[in-house]
């Protein structure tokens, strides 16, 4: 695929599927090789997991201090409400459509949760 500018063709970079897509989504689990390693991560939702965490663990917080003061400030959100404490639990009842999470930081920063 070439862009038209005001000087020529010019060549866009290939993007990797997660440049192409508005959401990022991200595992709970990192590790995905042995079965028990999917069972705990759907089990640490069912348990609930701290809003502040789950925001660091996705990328849209540098760190728990960040993601606190973002929910602080009024600016993160689940699934579209914004988060009422820093220590709100996230878990599978929060799931949307098609069995995910979104979290939102701010208007333009988004993720996907699917867990796994």
């Amino acid at each position: 695929m070439a862009l038209k500018t005001q000087h020529g063709t010019k060549k866009r970079p290939e993007q990797t599927p997660w440049q192409r897509s508005r959401h990022q989504a991200i595992p709970v689990a990192i590790a995905q090789r042995q079965s028990r390693d999917l069972l705990r991560a759907r089990a640490r939702l069912q348990a609930g997991i701290p809003a502040f965490e789950i925001l660091r663990e996705a990328g849209l917080a540098a760190s728990n201090s960040e993601a606190r003061r973002l929910i602080k400030a009024g600016g993160a959100r689940i699934n579209d409400v914004p988060v009422s404490g820093e220590m709100q639990p996230v878990g599978l009842a929060d799931m949307g459509e098609g069995n995910v999470i979104k979290l939102s930081a701010g208007k333009k920063r988004h993720a996907i949760v699917k867990p796994v």
